[in-house]
């Protein structure tokens, strides 16, 4: 009895595995219908979480704007962990050099 019962669980088991893996892949090859708007350009922020970078943190800057994306549509987080050099004053610096060329080249 407790094989009869131990098989056909076995077969009931199988049999539902085998049918809902022919209804997965038939559904994965219906095409979706995606419609992607290729001039859709979100607002990115970009967190920058600093410690003693005094060094690194202009050329980490220039990096991060000469990405080929909108300026507008970036924004640049600065989280500095109580440093002991000039991270802060140094990234304020590079970002405020930035801008002004940002805004000379918008004229």
């Amino acid at each position: 009895m407790l094989a009869l019962l131990t098989i056909s669980s076995l077969i009931f088991f199988s049999s539902t595995y085998i049918l809902f893996y022919i209804l997965v892949s038939y559904q994965a090859k219906k095409p979706w219908n995606i419609k992607i708007d290729e001039k859709y350009q979100p607002l990115i922020s970009i967190l920058l979480p600093v410690h003693n970078e005094e060094k690194n943190i202009e050329q980490k800057l220039l990096n991060i704007q000469s990405v080929d994306y909108p300026k507008e549509k970036m924004e640049i987080i600065i989280a500095d962990d109580a440093s002991e050099d000039k991270t802060l004053m140094t990234s304020v610096d590079c970002l405020i050099i930035t801008f002004y060329f940002l805004l000379e080249e918008a004229r």
